[in-house]
């Protein structure tokens, strides 16, 4: 069984508020959960905005529970975790941002090629009209001399 350490979330709309849980990996997000380990409140200010039982949550890191993006970022602004494990959780988080960074560059790239053959077929139309027009005045000025 896979387990991971992650926020389900509670509350109300507009009006979050998140359980830190150890749950199987399988299971929803907002699913069934082995244990509770904490809360997470977004909207609290202070103390009150990150609470966990470190001892329970260093139970669940030490048997081989993977702590999910957001909860990695948590434990390391607290400093919890072995040295071995906040490097690993740093370079998950620097792939996951290098992932990022190559999704939006290439998005960028095919915005710019799409905007780059619409202003080439704008311009190809342009060229095709203005080769059209003076033919055709041409041939009014041709019916006017007659």
């Amino acid at each position: 069984m896979s387990t991971v350490i992650r926020l389900a979330r509670h509350g109300r709309k507009k009006l979050p508020f998140y359980h830190v849980v150890a749950a199987d990996k399988r299971q929803a997000r907002n699913g069934r959960y082995i244990e509770q380990l904490g809360h997470f409140d977004p909207l609290a200010e202070g103390k009150g905005k990150w609470v966990v039982s470190n001892d329970r949550l260093s139970h669940w890191l030490s048997v081989g529970a993977e702590p999910s993006d957001r909860v990695i970022t948590f434990l390391m602004a607290e400093g919890l975790g072995s040295d071995r494990q906040r490097k690993k959780w740093q370079a998950a988080i620097d792939r996951r941002k290098a992932l990022y960074a190559s999704r939006k560059a290439e998005a960028d790239a095919k915005k710019a090629a799409e905007a780059k053959a619409a202003a080439d077929e704008a311009a190809a139309a342009e060229a095709e009209a203005a080769a059209e027009a003076p033919a055709e005045e041409a041939a009014a000025e041709e019916a006017k001399a007659e």
